[in-house]
Order: C-alpha cells, then structure tokens, then sequence
C-alpha cells in the first residue's frame, strides 16, 4: 500500500486500558499505517515503529481545540471530559493539521478495537477512488485536503450539525450521526466507501456474538489475521478487525501472543487449540451473572450522566428538528 495513512486517537485516562498491548500489537503489524496516540500516559510502545505518542494532557488538547475552532466558527464550544472528543473527530483534520502533513489519509479509530489485516481490506485502488472510507467513529479514513478537512462545517436538512454538537457537553456522536456520517446522501461528487468487513459485538450480551447472526461466536488473531467463527465453527470469515465497545476483558496469559482467541469476556492464549475448542468450552454461570451484573450497573449510570450533560435537551432538540438517527448504508456507492 503506497498510500500513506494515519489514525489520530487522543486518549486521556489515569490507566493505561487493560489489553492496550494486544491493540498495539495488532496495531503495529499494520506498518503501513500510523497510529499517532496524543495522551498524558506513557505507552509502552517503543517497539513499534508506526505507533507514535505525543506527550499532551487533556487541557492541552480542550485549549488546542479551542483555539483552531472557536474564532473560525465565531462560537464559544464546550469540551468538559475525554469522551466529549467523540463530537470532535470530524474536524480532526483541522485541529491536529500540523501533525498530518505528508498523510494521504487520516483518521480516527478506538482502541477497544483488536485489528487483522487491514490491507487485505483496503488497497490503493479504494483510496484513489473514494474520499472517506467507512462511517464509524471506531474506524473511519477521510481524505487530507482542505474540503474533507472542512466538510463537518456543512449542514444538512435532518442532520445533527456541528452548532448544536460544539455548543453542549452531551456527546452528541457527531462522528457518527452528524455531517461526515451523511455527505455521500447530500454531496454528488464525493463517494464514501463502506462494507461489513468488522464486527460490532453485541453490547448487550455476555456471548462475543454477531448482532446479526445471533450465535455464539469467537475471534482468533494469529500473526496479524483475525478470523471470526460462527455456528459452532463451522463458519468463518476474515475480518477487518472486532469491536469490543468496552468490554472489561479478563486474559489468561501475561504478555503478547502471536496466537489467541477473543471469547465471551476473556482473551485465551491459543497453541494448538481450534475455534472448535474455544466454542465448546462450558459457560461459567458466575462471570456471566458478573457481567450482566456490571451492565446494569453501567446502564443506570449512564443514564445519570446523560441526564446531567444534557440529554434531555438534546433529545428535545433532535425531535424538533426530526434528526435522522441512522445513516442510510444505501447512500454508499
């Protein structure tokens, strides 16, 4: 792949996430592509040449925002807390510009994420034909030029927009349901490329499956390949990579693994073992009433937080503007 890329991921916490190693090492198989992480936390990741840290705390990064955005859109925003970013990805080209010169592409992508290979799924030949690749505020590509990196200005008829998103501290998932999520529905010369080729696991469920295919399923990653099994192993496919959404992880083994299986709630280090095995393994009540356990309570704290942020605002605010809610997948071409 020729074509150069970068993801921008800002990521502020007191704790390094608990399997930041394995989404390194996915991460860092991917050579052809940068990773470029701003963060207050020292990562250990010396050893991958194409994942880069730039030392900023959170402060750093509101005043950043604040300052390439505040006089040009001639507005005061708000960004109180780390996940707030969220509603600021579609402008990224703009905010973090000096650190995405030379980049054909950049984007943003989440680290509760485990990658195959992403070059078995995107080539040049997309890259040169297409100005935005995939919609998800987990994995999205956007062109480097000045109208991709200027187009979450844009406002849309039914669309939640960037004066409404920048001006409350509810995440308003901009990335996602906002302008960039809609231009191929509204923009006649810009395509946007988009195909399942990842999985989102069910947030709900205990069980790593497929929203769509309804049955318990498992993931191995070996040497850089992620294969997603299904129906007792007796189907696979290879995938792009898994999203966990959060999902608190146990692991049965201490360091890196060129070979292991991501099920239910645990990483399992593999030698000989097959999807088989891994799907057949008995399911252990206790971790499973623990988890549907700190779901709920997950759940009712969200609610509270939304309530605090402004959720009741921007439910009334996308009611009267019949904001639509999702993107439509036929609009891609």
């Amino acid at each position: 792949m020729k074509t150069k890329c970068c993801f921008i991921i800002p990521f502020f916490s007191n704790n390094v996430p608990d399997y930041f190693d394995l989404w390194a090492q996915s991460a860092g198989m991917n050579n052809e592509i940068d990773f470029l992480i701003f963060s207050n936390l020292d990562f250990n990741v010396e050893k991958y040449k194409n994942i880069k840290v730039i030392k900023m705390d959170f402060k750093e990064v509101q005043q950043l925002i604040k300052e390439k955005l505040e006089s040009l859109l001639n507005m005061k925003i708000k960004i109180n807390a780390p996940y707030k970013l969220c509603d600021y990805r579609p402008a990224y080209g703009l905010v973090f510009n000096e650190y995405i010169q030379g980049y054909d592409f950049w984007g943003f992508c989440d680290i509760d994420v485990i990658l195959g290979k992403i070059s078995s799924f995107i080539n040049d030949e997309l890259f040169e034909n297409y100005d935005k690749l995939f919609f998800h505020g987990h994995f999205s590509l956007i062109k480097n030029n000045e109208k991709m990196n200027m187009i979450f200005m844009k406002k849309y008829p039914k669309v939640m927009d960037y004066e409404f998103s920048f001006t409350t501290n509810y995440p308003c998932h901009f990335d996602e349901n906002g302008t960039l999520a809609f231009i191929s529905k509204y923009e006649e010369d810009i395509r946007v490329y988009f195909k399942w080729v990842f999985i989102d696991v069910d947030y709900e469920s205990y069980q790593t499956k497929h929203y769509w295919h309804g049955s318990d399923s498992c993931y191995i990653w070996e040497n850089g390949r992620l294969t997603y099994y299904w129906d007792n192993a007796q189907k696979s496919e290879e995938i792009m990579y898994v999203h966990l959404q959060k999902r608190a992880m146990r692991r049965n083994f201490p360091d890196e693994r060129l070979r292991f299986a991501i099920y239910r709630d645990e990483f399992i280090g593999l030698e000989n073992e097959s999807a088989g095995d891994i799907l057949a393994l008995p399911l252990d009540e206790a971790k499973e009433a623990d988890f549907y356990k700190r779901r709920k309570k997950k759940r009712r704290e969200g609610y509270i937080n939304a309530i605090k942020k402004g959720a009741i605002k921007n439910k009334i605010y996308r009611k009267k503007n019949h904001i639509l809610k999702d993107v439509d997948m036929n609009a891609f071409n």
